[in-house]
């Protein structure tokens, strides 16, 4: 306290040896959770544990939009394409983090691009459902100012 306020921690920058280990957390592509496609057989799990149920990516454009389910109610869903040049994948998956599945579904299509500002996905694999499992959006960081300066070094 100075004038009788408390004070509020608004941001903590993020060290670099932090900034490192995300930065080589991140899986470039263009194959995502163990195939290209945007599930993964139930059967093939059970043959061979997955070595990964997550993914933090951070392609350059993730394009969010609606369209209904299979049960025809409204559903956000994210594409978006990893790698470059010809050896890029193209994936498109369901949006299951509650805040953007809400947005999108209330406020309509939206893309986040990183050179407007820079964001991370998860990228988790979900229970099985009927032969599959699917791979799914879990959560997308827009990620603060402090983060995003050591980030982009």
């Amino acid at each position: 306290m100075i004038d009788g306020t408390m004070w509020a921690l608004n941001a903590r920058p993020l060290r670099d040896n932090l900034s490192h280990g995300l930065r080589n957390a991140i899986v470039s592509g263009p194959e995502l959770l163990r195939g290209f496609s945007d599930r993964v057989p139930y059967a093939s799990l059970q043959q061979q544990n997955a070595t990964a149920s997550l993914a933090l990516i951070a392609p350059d454009s993730i394009d969010l939009y609606q369209q209904l389910s299979y049960s025809g109610r409204p559903q956000a869903r994210g594409r978006f394409a990893l790698g470059t040049g010809s050896q890029a994948s193209v994936y498109d998956l369901v949006v299951t983090d509650p805040r953007w599945e809400q947005f999108v579904i209330h406020q309509g299509a939206w893309t986040l691009r990183q050179a407007d500002s820079k964001f991370l996905v998860t990228i988790s694999m979900g229970e099985p459902f009927g032969l599959n499992c699917y791979k799914l959006i879990s959560a997308i960081i827009v990620l603060p100012s402090s983060i995003a300066a050591a980030f982009s070094q």
